[in-house]
């Protein structure tokens, strides 16, 4: 099947997107920094479709989009996290995905049984965000690419390798032109919130360093 390629910005693309996301299908979707695989975080079909997509095995934990920070509390334990909470108040949205403790398992994080956490993002793409919000569903989102391999940073080379797979992918030009001047991509920055202060666990697009000395907290490496 040709691939299906919409522009984001096209004002019926949230719509287009929103039909097949809650219609339990994978998206190829833009972020702040690279474009990444989403779907709904609660359909496990679309869970394991993106698993199939990358060749990972069952387990891998996601990120999961929210539009607002009291979406993400409602997900999490504010007692553990409260300090987290109120940084990521004043930071956000930005590129920035956050570990946080969770008080319920969640079916994208980890097992209680390993420590009860999940990662989180409030996208500060706007029009993402715009479509978690329409949604009322934490949407999950990873990296385009096979497991091992470097993410697909345009939508030509995504369609090329992914276009036969039934994935809807969405253009966007600010990624596009990024692509075309050979622009570093980085993914957001990770950082572990389960403990304060956090520890900063893949370097990325967001310089959280900066940030939380910016607020006066201390940071781990």
């Amino acid at each position: 099947m040709p691939a299906r390629v919409l522009d984001f910005g096209d004002p019926a693309a949230l719509h287009v997107a929103r039909r097949v996301l809650e219609a339990e299908q994978v998206a190829v979707l833009p972020t702040e920094a690279l474009y990444g695989f989403s779907a709904i975080a609660d359909s496990e079909p679309a869970r394991l479709r993106i698993l199939e997509l990358k060749r990972i095995e069952r387990g891998r934990p996601f990120v999961g989009l929210v539009p607002t920070l009291e979406v993400l509390e409602s997900y999490v334990d504010t007692d553990r996290c409260a300090a987290a909470l109120r940084f990521l108040a004043e930071v956000g949205p930005a590129p920035l995905t956050a570990v946080l403790p969770v008080g319920r398992a969640l079916p994208w994080g980890e097992p209680l049984e390993s420590g009860g956490s999940a990662a989180f993002r409030i996208p500060g793409h706007p029009r993402l965000r715009e479509l978690v919000a329409s949604l009322g569903h934490v949407v999950l989102s990873t990296s385009v690419n096979r497991t091992g391999a470097p993410p697909f940073r345009d939508i030509a080379s995504i369609a090329t390798e992914f276009g036969a797979d039934d994935v809807w992918l969405f253009r966007d030009a600010r990624l596009e032109r990024e692509a075309a001047r050979n622009r570093p991509a980085l993914a957001s920055t990770l950082v572990d919130c389960t403990t304060w202060p956090p520890r900063v666990l893949r370097a990325g697009a967001y310089d959280v360093h900066q940030a939380l000395d910016r607020h006066g907290v201390g940071h781990g490496t």
